[in-house]
């Protein structure tokens, strides 16, 4: 005989338990990826991008943006004001990155972002704005991972979104 358990106010069976435990669970794990990558990117803007302009480290910062890409499947950054960018993930808010000369900084990410798909894409890209997708290519030779960058640096618009696609097995 299987055991039904109250859970606010309707009444689960064994399986349906199971299922909303395991909900909460990948939640939980969700949530806490969240949490480590809002401190990584309020880390790395700190170390790059809000120091005194000697100091910026653009390629540094870039390349870790495409592994906090891997870790989440995607980043998202956007102007939003004169002294902060936003970063995202999906459709979740990750963290407002305060600044100075917000719109300076991320033009300047997305011309570097330019440079690396070019290097990576084997292609030419736009300084401007373009949408570049490329493999990943291990020291073997060999692709594990493929990358898709879309990025806009405009004067009216400065945005980037860095996408890693995994491959099925």
């Amino acid at each position: 005989m299987s055991t039904a358990i109250q859970s606010g106010g309707e009444l689960l069976q064994p399986r349906e338990q199971f299922q909303k435990a395991m909900s909460l669970e990948a939640e939980h794990i969700r949530e806490a990826a969240l949490s480590g990558a809002r401190q990584q990117i309020e880390r790395l803007a700190k170390e790059n991008l809000i120091m005194s302009p000697p100091s910026f480290d653009f390629p540094n910062f870039v390349d870790q943006l495409f592994c906090l890409a891997e870790q989440l499947g995607s980043i998202y950054c956007t102007y939003l004001t004169e002294n902060s960018l936003r970063f995202r993930s999906h459709e979740d808010a990750l963290c407002d990155v305060i600044l100075s000369r917000a719109r300076c900084k991320v033009r300047m990410i997305c011309a570097r972002l330019s440079v690396a798909c070019e290097e990576r894409g084997s292609r030419e890209v736009s300084p401007y704005g373009d949408t570049v997708e490329f493999p990943e290519i291990q020291a073997e030779g060999s692709s594990t991972q493929r990358w898709s960058v879309h990025f806009m640096n405009t004067p009216d618009k400065q945005e980037f979104t860095i996408t890693a696609h995994t491959p099925t097995a």
